[in-house]
């Protein structure tokens, strides 16, 4: 008489994979203390750009840009802070700071001044709440003016954001996923009923 044991080996993968963390982080401030801090601002047009009294100042018609990152991708919740003023704008004249993230074919205006209306306005934009950024991440101040004495100033600018963290796995340290492995236990109930009056040896094979 034979009896039979049957071992069953089971593996069960478990894979955990860590939320991607959000962490606020200020990209850019500055309140122009001095000269060297607009010296990585980059002027277009005519005018030109000074530092005078605090203040980063764009005359007559140009714009000062600064490039905060050049791939937006792991960034979302971008909040931009501003204080901008204007001196001897005209009617139709104005001061204009806005934010964008494809070199300004498409942008978005946090701060306005018209000329003969304020001199001064403090403005704040939030973009991509929902999702990462595309592109660069570029933020500008642009004078639209006819003479040398007017111009647009920037007395103090913040760029915050929310880091998009890459994912990572909880494991042996390779990337990998983890197993488990379960082995059931053995039967060996070796009961042998033979010819003659001996006892079953575990596989079923009495004598």
């Amino acid at each position: 008489t034979t009896t039979t044991t049957t071992t069953t080996t089971t593996t069960v993968t478990t894979t955990t994979t860590t939320t991607a963390a959000l962490v606020p982080t200020v990209l850019y401030a500055s309140t122009f203390q001095s000269a060297a801090d607009i010296e990585d601002w980059e002027f277009e047009g005519a005018g030109g750009l000074i530092y005078r009294g605090g203040d980063l100042r764009v005359r007559k018609q140009g714009t000062a840009t600064k490039t905060i990152a050049e791939d937006a991708s792991n960034l979302r919740n971008i909040v931009v802070d501003v204080s901008i003023g204007s001196k001897k704008l005209d009617v139709g004249e104005s001061c204009i700071f806005c934010v964008s993230f494809d070199g300004f074919q498409t942008e978005t205006r946090v701060a306005v001044l018209n000329g003969r209306v304020s001199t001064a306005a403090d403005g704040s934009a939030t973009a991509f709440e929902d999702g990462p950024a595309t592109g660069s991440l570029q933020i500008r101040l642009e004078t639209v003016a006819n003479a040398l004495q007017e111009y647009c100033s920037l007395s103090s600018v913040s760029v915050t954001a929310e880091v998009i963290a890459a994912p990572s796995q909880i494991g042996d340290g390779d990337g990998g996923d983890d197993a488990e492995t379960t082995t059931s236990p053995t039967n060996s109930n070796g009961n042998g009923n033979g010819n003659g009056n001996g006892n079953g040896n575990g596989n079923g094979n009495g004598n």
